[in-house]
């Protein structure tokens, strides 16, 4: 799997369409989550 980020509007929703390398894709659109010595940061 892999990871990207993005910025997109925020009512997009859950779910979202991107493409890659033209074909297009189902993506799961969720918050990121930053970690700081080990923990998560809000």
């Amino acid at each position: 799997y892999s990871i990207a980020l993005a910025r997109v509007p925020a009512g997009i929703g859950e779910t979202a369409i991107v493409q890659i390398r033209n074909r297009e894709m189902p993506v799961k659109v969720t918050k990121p989550v930053f970690v700081r010595n080990g923990k998560a940061v809000a």
